[in-house]
């Protein structure tokens, strides 16, 4: 127990040791963040094509305005767009942010 502590103890005083345990751990952040953006960014380029195919199958026109307007949507304000359109069958006629 006092040799691990000791092993410890040293490298927790090696400024180089510390520096690449510091980057090491950034290293891993940095991943975790990029990893979940892609989840939240595929998440919403699904929920977008989902509101085009039910515009489609509702004959609802998606011009140049509300192609802007779903442009800017987060996945909360998709999921509700896309309940709407299947209730309604129409685009909602409040702004949608």
């Amino acid at each position: 127990m006092s040799t691990a502590r000791n092993a410890l103890e040293e490298l927790s005083a090696d400024p180089v040791a510390l520096r690449l345990a510091q980057e090491r751990e950034t290293a891993v952040l940095i991943h975790q963040h990029l990893i979940n953006s892609s989840i939240r960014q595929g998440k919403i380029e699904g929920l977008q094509s989902a509101v085009h195919r039910l515009c489609r199958v509702f004959g609802i026109e998606v011009d140049a305005t509300r192609m802007a307007e779903l442009a800017v949507l987060d996945e909360q304000r998709l999921t509700a767009l896309l309940d709407t359109l299947e209730t309604e069958r129409s685009w909602p006629k409040s702004e949608l942010r």
